[in-house]
Parts: C-alpha cells; structure tokens; sequence
C-alpha cells in the first residue's frame, strides 16, 4: 500500500495545513474539505506499519454498524503558525 517506499508523514501535513490557515480566507466548510483531502491522500501511502506506531484504539458497535479509528499525532505548534506577520 506503501507507493514508493515513502515515509508517511502526517505531522508535515499538519503543520503544511495548520500554516495555511493564517493566510486562508475560505469557508469553515473549505477548510474541513482541505483537511481532509491532506490526511486521505497521506493514509492511502501509508502502510500499516507505519501507522502502528499512531493507533491509539478502535471502538467497534456492531447494532449502528459503525467503526471509529482514533490516530493521535505529535504536532508542533509555534507562535508563528498562529501569527500573520505581515
């Protein structure tokens, strides 16, 4: 599932996003959009190895036949990710 041995990155395509939205005017509704479709795009690459390591648990409920994933990463938060020093 791996394509190219890349390295899954999901803290880079946090900070990329969370960087973005100090310049970013659109919707609330965009924004969850952007979110989504940079986190997708990062799992689809991602191997199951690599996504171990951020497995924090499942929670299985057969009678609404719903599956909830809960990942947690480490992201490193700055002044200047909140700042616009224009």
């Amino acid at each position: 599932m791996n394509q190219g041995n890349k390295a899954m990155n999901i803290t880079k395509v946090l900070d990329d996003y969370i960087g973005s939205e100090v310049s970013k005017t659109g919707s609330r509704e965009e924004q969850k959009q952007l979110m989504c479709k940079l986190l997708l795009e990062e799992l689809k690459n991602a191997s199951a190895e690599e996504l171990l390591p951020f497995f924090r648990g499942l929670d299985l409920k057969k009678w609404e036949r719903q599956v909830v994933v809960t990942l947690s990463f480490p992201v490193d938060i700055t002044w200047s990710t909140f700042l616009d020093v224009t």
